[in-house]
């Protein structure tokens, strides 16, 4: 299947670029609970550290017990910091993994790595037109948007063929 409109560059590896625009959904997911504007400020903060220091080139869903425990023991022993601020780190990372990724799949999980890896705000994710302006496309997701695509016009070719 050809997506035109996709402005579509091969050999692109998936990466993740730090900015605020990527912890949207967090933040939206923070507010959907009603965290209050300063824990939402903190945790994001210690989100974007927490990707930051394993180099930014890898998406939390694929790290593990052992890179948040890295992050924590250099929290503790590198920067020094408390026991409590460690602990709210260990929030923030907590909340990730379970109200935000663990909660994601299907087409969800497929936005978050758009989000993520053409460097999109989540609506211009959601609206996704393709004319608005380009971007790169990581080969990495381009069949899982092949699938979603076309598990949408499937049911739609059909119901044009029986009619």
């Amino acid at each position: 299947m050809n997506f035109p409109c996709l402005h579509v560059k091969q050999q692109v590896s998936w990466k993740i670029k730090i900015n605020n625009k990527n912890l949207d959904l967090t933040r939206q997911v923070l507010r959907y609970h009603h965290y209050a504007y300063r824990t939402e400020q903190t945790y994001c903060d210690w989100i974007m550290r927490y990707i930051k220091f394993h180099g930014g080139k890898t998406h939390p869903a694929q790290m593990g017990k052992i890179r948040i425990d890295a992050f924590l023991s250099n929290l503790a022993t590198h920067d020094k910091v408390s026991a409590s601020t460690q602990r709210q780190a260990l929030n923030a990372i907590v909340f990730l993994y379970r109200r935000v990724i663990a909660n994601m799949g299907g087409t969800h999980l497929l936005m978050a790595k758009i989000l993520y890896g053409c460097d999109l705000r989540l609506m211009e994710c959601v609206r996704i037109r393709g004319k608005d302006r380009t971007t790169l496309f990581p080969q990495a997701i381009q069949t899982d948007l092949q699938q979603d695509i076309s598990a949408v016009f499937s049911p739609l070719d059909r119901l044009v063929k029986n009619q």
